[in-house]
């Protein structure tokens, strides 16, 4: 299981930019970002540097085994990989996005509740689970569009919700996964994404 989450400088693929890929897998937590002196420089070639190290990390998935865990990913987080690894020629990489599973704990905590919750209410109302929070990450991530503004302080900051975004979600996940309702969900879900394909 990969857990997935990114920042991005806004919600439109086609004029924002990822500033960061969170990755939670067996040998921990992995976030690809750049240094601040390369936003500072160039943010598309910052972001280049991100999606490359990512393409690299994709192909050495396997299929049948490999699952990505996410929280909004499949409205989200994966297609907007999608179109910024399009854009950057990582184009057979990003396939690979859609070849594996995601499970979205947004529409399990949807299925559940009857709305669409935010992780933090999530892991709250369905996992009992405290997640700290100093900033959100829309708003910390914003500052990349003004990179001349960017401090060492910003960054890390961002990297830090980043994390913490990732380490929620695989929480919230061995909470619900013993959920008799989740197994119910999944069998659900499964049957809706193969009717997709």
């Amino acid at each position: 299981m990969i857990t997935l989450d990114i920042e991005t400088t806004g919600l439109d693929p086609q004029t924002d930019y990822v500033v960061a890929i969170g990755i939670l897998d067996d040998f921990g937590i992995q976030i690809l970002s750049s240094p601040v002196t390369g936003y500072q420089a160039d943010l598309n070639a910052a972001e280049h540097g991100i999606l490359k190290q990512f393409a690299d990390y994709l192909v050495h998935l396997v299929p049948d085994g490999d699952f990505f865990l996410t929280y909004n990913g499949i409205e989200f987080d994966m297609p907007f990989l999608f179109s910024r690894m399009g854009i950057h020629g990582f184009t057979g990489e990003s396939k690979i996005l859609f070849e594996l599973k995601d499970i979205d704990l947004i529409r399990y905590a949807k299925y559940v509740t009857g709305r669409r919750l935010g992780k933090n209410d999530a892991c709250g109302k369905l996992g009992n689970l405290y997640v700290p929070r100093k900033s959100e990450g829309l708003w910390s991530a914003r500052i990349y569009k003004n990179p001349k503004l960017l401090t060492e302080n910003d960054h890390l900051e961002m990297l830090q919700h980043n994390a913490i975004d990732l380490s929620s979600t695989a929480r919230l996940y061995n909470v619900v996964k013993g959920f008799p309702d989740f197994t119910e969900w999944r069998m659900k879900e499964f049957e809706s994404e193969v009717v997709l394909q």
